[in-house]
């Protein structure tokens, strides 16, 4: 099992002052998503290298997604509303990536994932007070150096197991947030372990930034990297500069697509 390579999210509250993350989520309470606004060719060719590949010591020499068919196991503080939406993510991420993706409630207790599981990759999100997030991340392949800082500090996050290929994901949300921000991490935390890892503040709104409006949906911006992303000339372990050339002509075409089917 390769296990050597769990990625992680860190959520604002470690990036930044508190300050900035109160002001950040008032700012996205108060804003009005755009949804169907796509940004320009020159923006997403970055937004889609920041989020793919990283910046700086954070940064992937080569390109990471799954490719097998996911299953989301729902536990926690589950309600109605939030497996409904969910089950819509799941549609959107299937549509975007050509991968099967589903939704199920969980059935507790659920012992952790420690690998690829027959044809599917299990990703599990649990919606659950802080206090249980040291628990969740005690699994063998995620490091011990990084489950304290992460449970502590995280109001959501996620770690994916596997090498080039995601084999399974571990998702966390703080069950006493608000509803509308639970929602945005639902979101957030289920789209990124496909193999957009990081953040970026050139989308503004969209699941790959921590710092913009709340959103309860995948923007067209984020359909288009993911649609990118699993374009069949990428494939996982591809360099980034292999993979970035490829890009420049992949994603444009996408983006174009995209705009003509827009009323």
């Amino acid at each position: 099992m390769d296990s050597a390579r769990p990625r992680l999210r860190f959520p604002a509250p470690v990036l930044a002052p508190v300050l900035a993350l109160f002001l950040a989520v008032f700012a996205g309470l108060a804003a009005k998503p755009t949804y169907g606004q796509i940004a320009s060719d020159a923006i997403l060719l970055l937004a889609f290298e920041a989020v793919v590949f990283g910046q700086g010591s954070r940064g992937r020499d080569t390109l990471i997604r799954p490719v097998d068919p996911i299953r989301f196991e729902l536990y926690g503080a589950v309600t109605d509303e939030r497996f409904a939406l969910l089950e819509r993510q799941a549609a959107h991420l299937a549509s975007a990536s050509g991968l099967e993706v589903r939704a199920v409630i969980g059935t507790e207790p659920r012992g952790p994932i420690q690998g690829a599981e027959g044809p599917e990759r299990v990703f599990q999100v649990y919606i659950v007070g802080e206090e249980y997030f040291v628990g969740l991340m005690l699994r063998p392949w995620v490091p011990p150096e990084l489950v304290f800082p992460i449970a502590s500090q995280a109001l959501c996050f996620f770690v994916t197991l596997g090498g080039d290929e995601v084999d399974g994901a571990l998702i966390g949300i703080n069950s006493r947030l608000a509803d509308e921000t639970i929602n945005h991490c639902l979101i957030e935390e289920t789209a990124q372990p496909f193999g957009a890892f990081d953040d970026t503040r050139l989308l503004d709104p969209s699941a790959f930034n921590d710092f913009g409006a709340l959103i309860e949906r995948m923007t067209a911006n984020d359909e288009i990297i993911l649609r990118t992303l699993f374009d069949e000339q990428l494939e996982p372990g591809m360099p980034r500069e292999e993979a970035m050339a490829l890009v420049q002509t992949i994603l444009p075409a996408i983006a174009a697509e995209a705009r003509a089917g827009q009323p």
